[in-house]
C-alpha cells in the first residue's frame, strides 16, 4: 500500500514538474498539463530531469516517514534552512530533524512541490524554485497546509545530482495593516531570553 501511494505521489510530482517546465510563458492550466510522457523523453539529461529525480527521492522519503531516506539527496555539507529559520547542516541533522517531525506532527502527511523555474548556474549546477506544502488527510478531504516557496541549489557530480543548499519560506505576505499586525504579534511571541 505504501509503495502504491509513493508511486502515485511521485507521478503527481513528475506531472507538475514536466508540464510546468515545458509550457510556454503564460500558458493556461490545460496547456500546462499536456502529455508528460512526450516531455519526459525530450528531457532525459537536462537539469529538469535531474531535479525531478531528486524530487522523487524527497517525496518518497517524506511519504515513508523516514528521515534518513529524506536526507539522502543532500551533500555532506548541505545548508538547509527550515521554514522557521532554523539552520541544519548535512544529512545527519536534516534526517534527525525530519524524523522527529515525521514521528510527530507530520505523521501521515505527504509533500507536494510544484516546480516554478530552473536557472542554470553552470553546466553542472542550477537553482530550482518550487512552491508547495504539506498535504494532510482530514477524513476524505486532502488539504495543503503551510504553503511555502523553496529555493534549491543543486549540483551534479559523477552522474549524481545532490542538493547543496535549500531554503523554505512560508507564504505570509504583509499586504495590509491586519497582516502586519499578525507578523508583529508572532514576533512578540518569540521575544524571550532564548
Amino acid at each position: 500500500m505504501e509503495t502504491r501511494r509513493a508511486y502515485v505521489l511521485i507521478q503527481r510530482v513528475q506531472h507538475d514538474i514536466l508540464a510546468r517546465t515545458n509550457a510556454a510563458p503564460g500558458a493556461t492550466d490545460s496547456e500546462l498539463f499536456m502529455s508528460p510522457r512526450r516531455h519526459l523523453a525530450s528531457h532525459m539529461s537536462t537539469p529538469t530531469n535531474h531535479f525531478l529525480r531528486v524530487m522523487e527521492q524527497l517525496c518518497a522519503g517524506w511519504l515513508a516517514g523516514d528521515g534518513k531516506q529524506y536526507a539522502l539527496p543532500f551533500t555532506p555539507q548541505a545548508h538547509y534552512v527550515v521554514f522557521d529559520g532554523s539552520v541544519l547542516t548535512g544529512p545527519a541533522e536534516i534526517a534527525s530533524f525530519h524524523q522527529r517531525a515525521f514521528d510527530g506532527n507530520l505523521r501521515g502527511t505527504e509533500l507536494h512541490l510544484a516546480l516554478q523555474e530552473i536557472r542554470p548556474v553552470d553546466a553542472a549546477a542550477w537553482l530550482a524554485f518550487t512552491k508547495g506544502g504539506v498535504i494532510r488527510k482530514d477524513g476524505s478531504v486532502r488539504r495543503l497546509t503551510g504553503e511555502s516557496v523553496q529555493t534549491f541549489f543543486c549540483k551534479r557530480e559523477a552522474g549524481v545530482t545532490l542538493i547543496e543548499a535549500f531554503q523554505n519560506t512560508r507564504i505570509h505576505p504583509v499586504t495590509d495593516r491586519q497582516s502586519a499586525d499578525a507578523w508583529r504579534a508572532f514576533d512578540k511571541l518569540w521575544e524571550t531570553d532564548h
